[in-house]
């Protein structure tokens, strides 16, 4: 064993008494709070960017298919691509699932209460799992919750939680929607269904109908749909796919574009979490650097005496820092465990039992996400422990100036 090593441990060993004893604990203390806060932060930030980015995706799937236009409004031109280049899309590696969708707006109405409302008319094609995921207790599927197996268009409509709230809507009941083009037309619907996704600009316009009854109010052909949604996955693979469908497949009168570039605000709002999450990860670092270096000066002065006996009996300085670094590392290694521990605690609680909620109108999720990935939270030990050894090396170098004769006087 090596003298530094073994000195290092009989010290850690001994039962302190002293000041130092006290900024032991207090650097202790210090390193596994800031380590807590940089695991505690990252969950929750990446937990809540995965919820939301997931609640885009079951919307509006990863790429959209439309007219090429600058068109903005809820209004779709029809478009129409061949069995053939639906089956070359479908064929691209890692594509998992397209889907034709058509919106027309309106107005839905019950007794004196009005909204306006976009139909989003879709087909059995439809991902299930978007209602599997937001409404609550479903069993069934999109054929049976519309009804698209009938050979006419069906009168069903799936609404929004918040929609049903305000007209004061629930399963079963019926209401009329009236359409404003060149003479106001109306339909009665019946709702079959009501979700939630939290999404509030989403949840307060969107309901979802057979797409025949859109084509119809529309004087489309069968053939003829507002666009097409496709599902990636892996969805990092969605720009490659979306490049790859604009230039080899589709005509120069449609275009492709991703989520990302569609709904731009919501994902730049994402990505300022990452700001959020560096800063925070950045002053606790230092937070903790600050206490391991301090709690190393204080060791390196207490046992000032110490250091110049080892001088005088030829332990070298480099032998002496290394002495001294690994005392320190002693007490980071042990708030790293307590930091892992409570980090990884505090996730855990609120993972499973939900504790802290936030405004749904404000965030689009009702309480906090948090998200467990393994090597994120295995490179942020990785990187604190790292960081913390190598700010040690600066106060270690105090002991180089250290005179023996001097020393050994020290009180």
């Amino acid at each position: 064993m090596k003298v530094p090593y073994f000195i290092a441990s009989k010290i850690v060993q001994q039962k302190q008494q002293n000041f130092s004893a006290l900024i032991t604990k207090v650097a202790t203390v210090a390193t596994a709070l800031s380590l807590a806060v940089m695991i505690v932060a990252t969950a929750m930030v990446n937990g809540f960017q995965k919820v939301i980015e997931q609640k885009a995706y079951n919307l509006w799937g990863h790429i959209q298919i439309t007219e090429y236009s600058d068109n903005r409004s809820y209004e779709n031109s029809p478009i129409h691509l061949s069995l053939q280049k639906l089956n070359e899309i479908k064929a691209l590696s890692h594509v998992k699932l397209v889907q034709p969708f058509a919106t027309k707006p309106g107005i839905i109405k019950k007794s004196e209460q009005i909204e306006g409302v976009v139909l989003k008319g879709i087909d059995g094609s439809f991902n299930n799992d978007f209602f599997k995921q937001y409404i609550p207790n479903y069993t069934t599927s999109v054929n049976d919750l519309l009804q698209l197996n009938d050979s006419l268009a069906s009168n069903k409509i799936v609404i929004s939680q918040k929609i049903a709230n305000r007209l004061n809507l629930k399963k079963g009941d019926e209401c009329m929607v009236y359409f404003i083009d060149k003479s106001p037309r109306v339909r009665k619907l019946q709702v079959s269904g009501i979700y939630h996704t939290g999404l509030v600009e989403f949840d307060k316009v969107y309901s979802f109908v057979d797409i025949r009854l859109v084509q119809k109010l529309n004087n489309w052909q069968q053939n003829e749909v507002g666009g097409y949604e496709i599902f990636v996955e892996p969805f990092s693979k969605m720009d490659t796919i979306c490049t790859t469908i604009n230039k080899d497949i589709l005509p120069l009168s449609m275009g492709s574009q991703t989520i990302h570039q569609i709904f731009a605000t919501l994902f730049d709002w994402l990505n300022l979490q990452n700001t959020t999450e560096i800063l925070i990860l950045v002053l606790m670092l230092i937070v903790a650097l600050i206490n391991v270096v301090s709690s190393l000066l204080i060791l390196i002065l207490e046992r000032t005496q110490m250091i110049g006996i080892l001088k005088t009996m030829g332990m070298k300085a480099a032998s002496l820092r290394q002495l001294f670094i690994i005392q320190a590392s002693f007490i980071l290694l042990k708030g790293v465990l307590w930091g892992n521990a409570i980090g990884l605690g505090i996730c855990a609680i609120q993972h499973f039992f939900k504790l802290i909620k936030l405004n749904e109108e404000t965030y689009y999720i009702s309480e906090v996400a948090v998200d467990f990935n393994i090597w994120i939270i295995g490179f942020i030990n990785l990187s604190f422990i790292v960081v913390s050894i190598l700010s040690l090396l600066l106060p270690a170098i105090i002991i180089n100036y250290i005179k023996p004769i001097k020393a050994i006087r020290f009180q």
